[in-house]
């Protein structure tokens, strides 16, 4: 059976749960050597552990945590040929309630880590062969949430990026 991603790196944040752990699977049954990073130790085991992957602790709303973790996803299965951005959360209040502090965890989680990680990885994915980034967004990118207007303004922002960057390289 072929292969397609053979011996190519996938770095995937939220890679313990949900979409990250199914796109481990996924690019792991393509060939891909994975590396997940996410928050909670005992969900990153257990999707490394099924993929025979690397699992790396990270918050990446901390910068240098998202270098740290890099570095050592890259000292396990060597340059990020592909960076899945799935980290994400969520939240709900009507404006005039939500709080500075939501707003910012929420873009800091969702827009300002996509930023960071797509920094910490350009150099390897411009250097591979077929380097991929995906951004892993929400029909929030496309239109106004109710209750959500931090959310929305992070995926508007991630979708905003992620046109910049394919344009850009």
């Amino acid at each position: 059976m072929h292969n397609p991603l053979e011996g190519r790196h996938a770095l995937i944040t939220g890679g313990g749960t949900g979409i990250g752990a199914s796109a481990a699977t996924h690019l792991h049954s393509a060939g891909a050597k994975i590396s997940v990073l996410g928050r909670r130790r005992e969900p990153l085991d257990k999707v490394a552990g099924i993929v025979n992957g690397t699992a790396v602790q990270c918050d990446v709303s901390n910068r240098d945590q998202i270098g740290r973790a890099f570095d050592e996803a890259r000292s396990a299965n060597g340059p990020i040929d592909i960076l899945v951005v799935n980290a994400g959360i969520a939240g709900s209040a009507p404006f005039a309630k939500m709080t500075r502090e939501s707003w910012d965890r929420i873009i800091a989680v969702n827009l300002t880590a996509a930023f960071d990680c797509a920094q910490a990885a350009i150099g390897d994915l411009l250097k591979s062969h077929n380097g991929r980034l995906i951004f892993v967004a929400s029909v929030a990118s496309l239109r106004g949430i109710p209750y959500a207007a931090h959310y929305g303004a992070s995926k508007h922002g991630l979708l905003g990026l992620s046109r910049s960057l394919a344009a850009e390289y």
